[in-house]
């Protein structure tokens, strides 16, 4: 089997948050983890691409590597993800789930209740989902976008679907990224919902397949 760390990062980033924020430090290693919650005021800071956070051989439909945001109880505001790799384990995955269809199981996804969130300088690989997925949590959420965002200094390489997804969110400045991939930005407004589900993003500089 494989050693799981997602409970001990996780209880590193629940304490952290709950002592009114700080930094997560992770030294280089590889790290299985499914479904991490980045929490408000906390800093997940690694060591550069040697520290590599890793789907779980276990992960299935809609399981990600980090979460931020999701509900009020799980807010991430003033937080961020800095130097370190994301590996889906799309390989092992689809061998072991019997397909190499793109699937629900992104990098990072960025749910509702996200205000102020950093991701710098991290890599994102053999995913079989997004990158990172931009998204209100739920399909009947309503006006809860994540908002200032700020995604800088990434890559992406061997990622099934986009390298970064925007389906709603609100000032959001994308930095000098670069990728194998596409960048998306492709709104979805449900039933209720004003047509303004995506605003003020802005694209600097990088390279990506549009």
């Amino acid at each position: 089997g494989e050693t799981i760390d997602t409970s001990a990062i996780q209880t590193a980033i629940d304490t952290m948050s709950s002592l009114g924020g700080g930094t997560v430090f992770l030294p280089v290693g590889i790290y299985r983890v499914k479904n991490l919650q980045l929490k408000s005021n906390v800093r997940l800071v690694g060591s550069g691409k040697g520290t590599v956070l890793k789907l779980t051989n276990d992960a299935a439909e809609f399981d990600h590597v980090l979460i931020c945001g999701g509900s009020s109880s799980l807010a991430c505001n003033h937080a961020g993800v800095f130097d370190l790799k994301i590996d889906g384990n799309r390989t092992t995955l689809e061998t072991i789930m019997g397909s190499t269809a793109e699937a629900q199981m992104h990098g990072i996804k960025i749910a509702s209740y996200v205000n102020d969130l950093r991701i710098s300088n991290v890599w994102f690989d053999n995913s079989r989902g997004d990158g990172i997925w931009c998204t209100r949590h739920g399909f009947f959420t309503k006006n809860d976008y994540p908002t200032h965002i700020m995604i800088d200094n990434c890559y992406f390489s061997n990622i099934r679907r986009q390298d970064i997804a925007i389906i709603h969110g609100y000032d959001i400045t994308i930095t000098d990224c670069h990728g194998t991939g596409t960048l998306d930005i492709e709104p979805e407004i449900n039933q209720g919902e004003t047509p303004d589900v995506c605003r003020r993003i802005s694209i600097k500089g990088g390279s990506f397949n549009l």
